[in-house]
């Protein structure tokens, strides 16, 4: 028996690919997660009647004068939602600013919202009618309070007061939500909630402040699907990414309590010079400031200038080096725009096309970039920390840090993922201690939405019953569970691999039926959601269609056909019969691919057509291609089809055997081993099973193929010498109609002989020459100790899900079981917990350990491979 023990710290990483894409186009699959946020905060209405509680329909709602104009944006928004849920709209008013604080033609019971400190809350607070102290002076936060009397004409009211501007809009859209109005209502087409009734509950609330202090989008690769889509909506080539866009972009934003924005900045696909946000329509900063949204630039545009604003033909190249006046005049131009608007100025900068800097001394470039960069703040804001600055730290960028390229203290710091879900690397206490903070920020918009504004409202254990949540809000109570579980699988299937990153041989088709396995577990989901999509009502289908039914139904059709190449193209090597079959049902799922297109175009009357256009099959890129490129028209190239007339040559002959993890099929049809008869195959010809023994799955297949005239049938019997070795089916007839046949191998292992390591051979006899083959079977027959608990050896290897461990350290600092953490498995994973004492002291993480036993019966050399979540391992050290 052996012992292996997993230190913290120690790996040989090779990480999984989760799917982070953060493309705009895809903004509706990806926050499937999100928007059960106020599901999981403390309720303030109700739809019964309570001791207390106060009647909200057919309320007024009253806001003050003096307040912000995000503040009547947000009261309109209400307005409007009550009117959706209830079938009154409720009337508004005005108050303050001079005039008197009452509300003469108001109903009894009212809503009132207003910032703390505003004429309407100070009146309240001076009377002693209303007691902010919980909240004032704080970030973006909220109270929401039943208060009898509160001024002049209005016997009760539901006070909602705001920290901020955005304090208070965040109260109104928590009303909002939990009264029935979704956060997707515009872009996931969610239908609200209806409800004659709804009352809010006597108890003082607080909410807030958030844990992270800027929470938003990343409006990124939007063309040519947003783009597209959002000029057919206005019937012309080109539309830019206006105020009439970004109002459903900040609308949504708000409701998930967002408040951080990276607009669109492609070029690609759009007019030149691209997408400019400050320019496209000179309305769209100011209407950010208006919702409250905080601009800034994603990575490689610095200091509020987008890239698509630079042009070489008049500025010259974008090359601090050699160009390095006018590339700070660029950049201060865009301070001076910026103005009072609420920004967050990204510093650095990256080479042409985003790009490395092409210097042999880019962290002295970028020292002296920081120091103009902060130079030109000052001049406009005062001083050098006065506005909010941040770093981003990708790709090489990651390299300038490591080696000592540290930007001022106020600075924040952005730690990304490398664009396949691994995070670089999470800051450590020393970093998290500067006042101006760190990322990351680009994390899957739904996570990050919901976490950012409480992380302790979900852990791992609660994700079920959050989803639960989440679905019967969205879509009704009566399937919320059947489709929270359909969502988590969904999780676990594109956790693995990005789309994009799905190749046709990504999974194996010799080994262990990954190919196939895969294929089944989508289909199974794909089925489930059919299931659901019938029985749901039908207000409730487009929603569904958005948040389920889209993102599963058109993923399932992609790996079908995907997968479908790379076994296409084995069972052509093969020379199976079978491979024309397959060949055109690719086709066909290659074709039904484009029909959740035209689908996605023609739901809610074409409010959708183009969003989701965007070709995505190019299969010399999905082959050989070395950088991303974008498919003008979708293409698949590489089917095999077979002859099926014509026989194979004779010394092979017409039956094939394909023997689980053996190539052995292949090599006979590709290389012809004699002129003479070839029964019995050995060596690389010889189908071989994997080391069969008592520790293994229990069964093993053999598939039995056509690979000749396919009119003339083939008769086959297994002739096995053991009756404990058992062959199901163990014989057959292959035919047009049945081209091959899987055998199911099994061992009955308490008659086998103790101790028995032999290859055994199984002949397969047929009616046409050579007429026999021979399937080897090596069986090993070892046992493990008595009361031997752990990991046995078996087929040469030892696979072990993490959880599973037989002991662990005990310290302060141990590993945790976290569970639905990882997608190659279903246990979940192992952490080092409590996350912060793990973070502060390196040695204190490393003396946590987790110990697995296993039994090996060939003592020879081991690799050991230990997959980790999302991270890229700096620091690697032996088993």
């Amino acid at each position: 028996m052996a012992r292996a023990r997993a230190d913290a710290g120690t790996t040989t990483a090779k990480p999984s690919l989760p799917d982070t894409i953060m493309r705009f186009s895809q903004l509706l699959c990806l926050t499937i997660l999100s928007g059960a946020l106020g599901l999981l905060e403390k309720r303030i209405v109700s739809f019964e009647n309570a001791q207390g509680s106060l009647p909200l329909h057919g309320a007024s709602i009253l806001y003050s004068a003096d307040d912000p104009v995000g503040v009547k944006i947000a009261i309109t928004s209400l307005a409007e939602d009550l009117e959706v849920i209830t079938g009154v709209r409720p009337s508004v008013f005005k108050v303050g600013n001079g005039n008197s604080i009452d509300c003469k033609n108001c109903t009894d019971n009212v809503i009132i919202a207003a910032t703390v400190g505003s004429d309407v809350l100070g009146a309240m607070v001076e009377d002693g009618k209303l007691d902010v102290s919980a909240i004032d002076g704080t970030w973006e936060s909220y109270q929401i309070s039943v208060v009898d009397d509160p001024i002049p004409g209005v016997k009760r009211a539901l006070v909602i007061a705001g920290s901020d501007k955005r304090g208070v809009m965040y109260g109104i859209y928590t009303l909002s939500e939990q009264c029935g109005q979704s956060p997707f209502h515009w872009w996931a087409d969610v239908p609200a909630t209806k409800h004659e009734e709804i009352y809010a509950l006597s108890a003082d609330t607080t909410f807030g402040p958030p844990s992270v202090q800027y929470r938003g989008l990343f409006i990124n690769d939007e063309a040519p699907g947003l783009t597209g889509w959002w000029s057919k909506v206005h019937g012309v080539n080109h539309q830019p990414i206006d105020t009439e866009f970004y109002r459903h972009v900040f609308d949504m934003l708000l409701r998930l309590k967002g408040n951080f924005i990276w607009p669109s900045m492609w070029k690609s696909f759009v007019y030149r010079p691209g997408n400019i946000f400050f320019k496209d329509d000179p309305g769209n900063m100011q209407l950010a400031d208006d919702y409250g949204i905080v601009v800034s630039t994603s990575h490689h545009e610095p200091m509020q200038k987008a890239t698509n604003e630079w042009n070489d033909t008049i500025s010259g190249p974008w090359d601090w080096e050699k160009n390095k006046d006018n590339v700070t005049a660029f950049m201060e131009d865009g301070a001076r725009r910026a103005g009072q608007n609420e920004s967050y100025f990204t510093l650095g900068m990256r080479g042409e096309g985003d790009g490395p800097i092409q210097s042999d001394n880019p962290v002295g470039i970028l020292t002296d970039v920081f120091k103009t960069q902060r130079e030109i703040l000052a001049k406009y804001y005062g001083n050098e920390s006065a506005a909010n600055q941040v770093w981003t730290i990708y790709k090489e960028v990651a390299t300038y840090y490591a080696a000592g390229l540290i930007p001022p203290e106020d600075v924040t710091l952005m730690f990304t993922d490398d664009n396949w879900g691994n995070i670089q690397r999470l800051p450590l206490a020393n970093e998290t201690a500067r006042s101006g903070g760190v990322g990351p920020l680009e994390m899957p918009f739904g996570f990050i939405m919901d976490l950012a504004w409480n992380t302790s409202s979900i852990d791992f254990e609660t994700i079920p019953s959050y989803l639960k949540a989440f679905c019967a809000r969205e879509f009704g109570p009566e399937y919320a569970s059947e489709i929270s579980e359909i969502l988590m699988e969904q999780s676990r299937l594109i956790g693995r691999r990005k789309y994009e990153s799905v190749q046709s041989k990504t999974y194996s088709v010799v080994n262990y039926h990954e190919n196939e396995l895969v294929l089944a577990e989508w289909q199974a989901l794909v089925d489930k959601v059919a299931y659901v999509a019938d029985r749901l009502p039908e207000q409730r289908k487009d929603a569904y269609w958005h948040h389920v039914q889209y993102p599963i139904g058109s993923g399932q059709a992609y790996y079908s056909v995907m997968l479908g190449l790379g076994k296409n193209q084995q069972i052509g090597y093969e020379r199976r019969n079978s491979a024309n079959a397959l060949a055109d049902q690719v086709r066909e799922n290659f074709d039904r691919d484009f029909d959740f297109t035209e689908m996605y175009d023609s739901i809610v009357d074409g409010k959708w057509a183009g969003m989701l256009s965007q070709a995505h099959y190019d299969q010399y890129f999905q082959s050989f291609g070395d950088d991303w490129a974008e498919p003008t028209r979708d293409v698949i190239s590489g089917l095999w089809y077979i002859n099926l007339r014509q026989n194979s040559s004779y010394p092979i002959g017409n039956l094939g055997i394909f023997a689980e993890g053996s190539g052995s099929a292949q090599e006979q049809a590709r290389n012809l081993p004699s002129t003479w008869e070839s029964a019995p195959t050995s060596g690389k010809f010889a189908p071989t099973l994997p080391i069969m023994d008592p520790y293994g799955k229990g069964t093993w297949t053999i598939d039995l193929f056509h690979r000749g005239d396919s009119r003339i049938p083939i008769e086959w019997e297994a002739d096995i010498p053991f009756d404990w070795i058992i062959f199901s089916p163990s014989f057959g007839t292959l035919s047009t109609d049945q081209p091959e046949q899987r055998v199911n191998v099994s061992i009955n292992w308490s008659s086998v002989p103790e101790d028995m390591n032999e290859n055994i051979g199984v002949r397969i006899n047929y009616n046409h020459s050579p007429f026999f083959d021979l399937v080897h079977l090596p069986i090993v027959n070892y046992k493990a100790p008595d009361g031997f608990v752990g990991f046995p050896e078996t087929s040469g290897i030892i696979s072990i899900e993490a959880p599973h461990f037989q002991r662990r350290s005990d310290g302060n600092v141990t590993f945790e079981h976290i569970p639905y953490l990882g997608t190659r498995t279903n246990s979940g994973s192992l952490a080092l917990r409590p996350y912060k004492q793990a973070r502060v002291s390196e040695d204190v993480a490393r003396d946590a350990w987790a110990e697995y036993d296993i039994y090996l019966y060939d003592a020879s050399t081991l690799t050991a491979t230990v997959y980790v979540n999302g991270a890229l391992i700096q620091t690697l050290h032996s088993l």
